[in-house]
């Protein structure tokens, strides 16, 4: 038996999972067969082999001639057979017949003796009187048979039955022996007594002895056992831990003990944990493995459920002198097929592919995850029938991520929702993991994209030593929340129903993307702005008669004063639907419910909210900033007198600031009635030396700041923006007769324009402290109809002085990340992705593809700048002759060139 040793590989002994795998050693093996058991250990053993497609044909029939070489392989006489490939006693099984060894041995050993005429019909099928007959003989039981009249079929069928050769192997004479059949007889024979013979010459008799095929010939131990793997390591991998608990006296003690004690393991060796086992060892001299591991027959009842029948489900592992209990549902979260069973006291849990049980302190852990519907999957045993409960309890647990960034460099990703890193360097020491997609096709970290769904499963094993199984999924629906059940734990949305996963609230009308793992949780949304929103509520009209309608204003995300109407049945404050006939308003700005419960108002104080709106401008939701928490518990909202800001971490708080944060920046200590109270802001208005007086939400599962009202703050422009050249200013009216500004300019090789009312703030870094805009200045402003606020790199006039050489920049130097760098002056050369001015020792920095605005001069006066700019890119090797001489502007932030404007000063003025 020593040439069945194979130690595991790795990746083998990882695939020995818990509550996923199957005990069936063949894709056409069930394993609640009741042939699995025999057809898994014969061919562990080696005697009964299946077919190189992975399959065993258990309702195919077997030919005489492969199950004499059965029947050889369990005398432990292959390698004989194999020695005596000569001329058989039969004529149709000459040499060259692939059985001829198998065949003669059996011959010889007088299991086998042909039809009689010279023939041992080797392609004949087996009869299932036939595969009794040569294994009743096989065990040395032919002396009783001597004499016997008649004794084939009847009597050895008779044997057989009083051996229990038969027990689930039960047929008829003249019945074809299917592979199933045969692998039960041959199962239940290697364990039957042998017959031996007793005493010399006068004295000879024939007994049963206490020697089995497997004890004294195969060497191979048959016994109760607990299994379990010892590792995930290479160098634990391929070992498991076997604790023998009943050794009858066939066996040699010296070569095997009962206890516990580490083994080796055949290649791909499964292990049926929480189990009552047979192990069978391999303990051929010193060298002992593990060859097989089955579950006991009649020892075990399970129960297996999916993750929506434990959804909202109880299970409570310690109950004060009694069982647990454990409820599940028969169908999908079907409540009423709900279905309680009960659990020992002295349950054994197991999470994941862990080698060790979960310690009893971290049941409570299971519990939530449970009753949260985090659960993937769950398998109870019951594994000694004494009618005390479960006695073992196995589950899967996922925990899901979204691929946020990744580090090709590194090999690592980052998720979104708590920025975890996830390594997938195989370089580094003890790293072990998967990686699939949802149908099981391994990947590579190439594989992963942004925006993909990454589910975790992590196990550890004795040592402590992790390995994740990480599933690649890409669910992402769609579409609008139709329904919410009255827990607010699953919605619909189509029609489909979904669970929500810890921390996700869903409001019925959200409208977006949902990200969904491969239990079927929304663990991400990405909402429409309509959807679901913040801003503050301004104000509010009722118009004559309810049936009017009722218009509230809201200062939006994108800075302006929209109005809204209300649905006729809205959501207000967790009151659910209510109808705009139970609503009535004591006074302007103000919204009673029923006569006598005051909902909004914004009378005095306008007041931050949560809003949905369609595209009509009707508003479904509307919840104040006190309700915001219990309405979407996947918000928080923090009030903060002195929050702190890093720039290092670009957060403020605890808030981490991402782009699509919106900041409100209020000129008063609180919400005031005044229009131009309120701006549209950027992290610029934090300042690492001054504490802020906030109001923000963030996200629960990310801390992602969403939304943030900033007091006492005006609004600042991101010196990071894109730089504008303005190109025009023009005069526009609002309705009221408003004047404001409309400017115009190139961003990044495209024009634009943006709106600025007389009143915005304007930052400016020039020398004079100008804040006038006219065509040729250097701006960045805030995105929106209006932008809140403005920065000026270089006014016209400093745009001018450039070009007259009377302005040579300013700046320490191009690292400054403060106020940014600016230098001007006459091209002398480009050279070597740098830009060389007259009289310069030392170039700029100067990258391919910087924004650039060519201005072209109508003639020598440098006052009449051409109205006509074109636009180009920078690219230095190619233009550096058209471009010598010209007047170069470069405004570089923090080491990153934001524009480049060239100026064409024509052939009069380049001297």
């Amino acid at each position: 038996m020593k040439n069945l040793k194979k130690i595991a590989a790795l990746v083998i002994v990882l695939a020995m999972a818990l509550s996923s795998v199957s005990f069936a050693a063949f894709t056409d093996v069930k394993e609640d067969a009741s042939y699995n058991e025999a057809v898994t250990v014969m061919s562990a053993l080696g005697l009964l082999k299946g077919y190189e497609d992975g399959t065993f044909g258990p309702d195919k029939t077997i030919t005489r001639a492969e199950f004499a070489a059965v029947v050889v392989r369990m005398l432990g006489m292959e390698v004989a057979a194999s020695g005596v490939a000569t001329a058989t006693n039969f004529i149709d099984v000459p040499a060259t017949h692939w059985a001829a060894g198998y065949v003669k041995i059996a011959n010889q050993k007088g299991i086998i003796n042909g039809y009689g005429d010279g023939n041992f019909g080797p392609e004949d099928e087996v009869t299932y009187e036939q595969a009794i007959k040569m294994l009743v003989l096989a065990l040395g039981y032919a002396p009783k048979f001597e004499g016997v009249v008649d004794a084939y079929p009847t009597a050895y069928m008779a044997e057989a039955n009083a051996l229990g050769m038969t027990v689930g192997a039960a047929g008829k004479i003249g019945d074809k022996a299917t592979r199933a059949i045969v692998a039960r007889l041959a199962y239940n024979a290697l364990d039957d007594q042998l017959m031996e013979q007793k005493g010399y010459g006068s004295e000879i008799t024939f007994e049963p002895v206490d020697k089995t095929l497997l004890s004294s010939i195969l060497k191979v131990a048959k016994v109760d056992a607990t299994v379990k793997p010892v590792g995930f390591t290479a160098e634990d991998a391929n070992k498991v831990v076997v604790n023998v608990t009943d050794l009858g006296d066939e066996y040699d003690k010296s070569g095997i003990e009962e206890g516990e004690k580490t083994y080796d393991a055949v290649e791909g060796l499964v292990i049926p944990k929480g189990y009552a086992v047979t192990a069978f060892i391999d303990y051929n001299d010193e060298d002992m493995v593990v060859l097989a591991v089955v579950p006991k027959a009649g020892k075990n009842e399970v129960l297996e459920l999916t993750a929506t029948q434990m959804f909202e489900g109880e299970l409570d592992l310690e109950v004060a002198d009694d069982e647990g209990i454990l409820t599940y549902y028969k169908v999908s979260s079907d409540e009423s097929k709900a279905t309680e069973v009960e659990l020992s006291k002295e349950i054994v849990v197991y999470k994941n592919q862990n080698v060790e049980a979960v310690k009893k302190a971290d049941y409570s852990d299971i519990e939530s995850a449970y009753a949260a519907g985090n659960i993937q999957s769950l398998k109870l045993i019951e594994n000694n029938k004494d009618n005390k409960g479960y006695d073992v309890l196995i589950y899967t647990e996922v925990k899901s991520d979204i691929v946020k960034e990744i580090n090709d460099f590194t090999e690592s990703v980052t998720g979104q929702l708590n920025n975890d890193i996830y390594d997938f360097d195989k370089e580094i020491e003890d790293q072990i993991y998967t990686l699939k997609d949802v149908n099981g096709k391994e990947l590579s970290f190439a594989d992963i994209k942004v925006g993909d769904i990454i589910n975790v499963i992590e196990s550890v094993d004795a040592k402590d030593k992790s390995y994740f199984e990480y599933i690649i999924s890409s669910d992402k629906v769609e579409g609008t929340v139709t329904e919410e059940d009255e827990s607010g734990k699953t919605v619909v949305i189509g029609d489909k129903e979904y669970k929500l996963a810890d921390g996700v609230s869903v409001e019925p009308s959200d409208k977006g993307t949902f990200y969904v793992d491969i239990m079927g949780n929304i663990i991400y949304k990405e909402l429409d702005v309509s959807s679901r929103t913040f801003g503050i509520l301004y104000q509010i009209e009722v118009a004559d008669g309810l049936e009017e309608g009722i218009e509230v204003t809201i200062y939006t995300r994108e800075g302006n004063f929209d109005v809204f109407t209300l649905d006729s049945e809205v959501e207000l404050n967790g009151l659910g639907e209510v109808e705009l006939a139970d609503l009535s308003a004591a006074t302007k700005n103000k919204l009673v419910y029923d006569e006598d419960v005051t909902v909004f108002d914004v009378t005095t104080t306008p007041e931050l909210v949560m809003y949905s709106a369609n595209s009509s401008g009707e508003i479904s939701s509307l919840i104040n900033k006190a309700n915001i928490e219990a309405k979407a518990s996947d918000y928080y909202v923090v009030d903060e007198d002195e929050a702190e800001y890093s720039a290092d971490y670009e957060s403020i708080d605890d808030a981490i600031i991402v782009d699509s944060s919106v900041i409100v920046a209020s000129k008063d200590d609180k919400l005031v009635r005044k229009v131009d109270n309120y701006s549209i802001s950027s992290k610029a208005v934090f300042n690492e030396k001054v504490k802020s007086n906030i109001t923000y939400i963030a996200e629960e599962a990310t801390d992602e700041l969403v939304y943030a009202i900033v007091y006492n703050a005006t609004a600042k422009v991101e010196a990071t923006n894109p730089v504008m050249v303005v190109n025009a200013v023009n005069k526009g009216e609002t309705e009221d007769g408003d004047e404001y500004s409309i400017v115009k300019g190139y961003v990044n090789g495209e024009l634009k324009s943006f709106n600025l009312t007389n009143d915005a703030d304007i930052e400016t870094l020039s020398k004079s402290g100008s804040k006038a805009i006219a065509k040729g200045a250097l701006i960045q402003y805030n995105e929106g109809d209006f932008a809140s606020a403005v920065r000026i790199i270089a006014t016209a006039a400093d745009v001018e002085a450039a070009a007259k050489g009377e302005l040579t920049g300013y700046g320490e130097d191009y690292k400054d990340d403060e106020t940014g760098y600016l230098v001007s002056g006459k091209v002398d050369d480009y050279r070597n992705g740098k830009i060389f001015f007259d009289g310069a020792e030392s170039g700029l920095s100067f990258k391919s593809g910087t924004p650039t605005v060519k201005v072209t001069l109508k003639d020598s006066k440098i006052s009449k700048l051409s109205a006509g700019y074109s636009i180009s890119y920078a690219e230095t090797k190619e233009n550096y002759k058209e471009n010598n001489k010209d007047v170069v502007i470069v405004y570089n932030y923090d080491r990153e060139n934001m524009i480049c404007v060239v100026i064409d000063l024509g052939d009069a003025n380049k001297k």
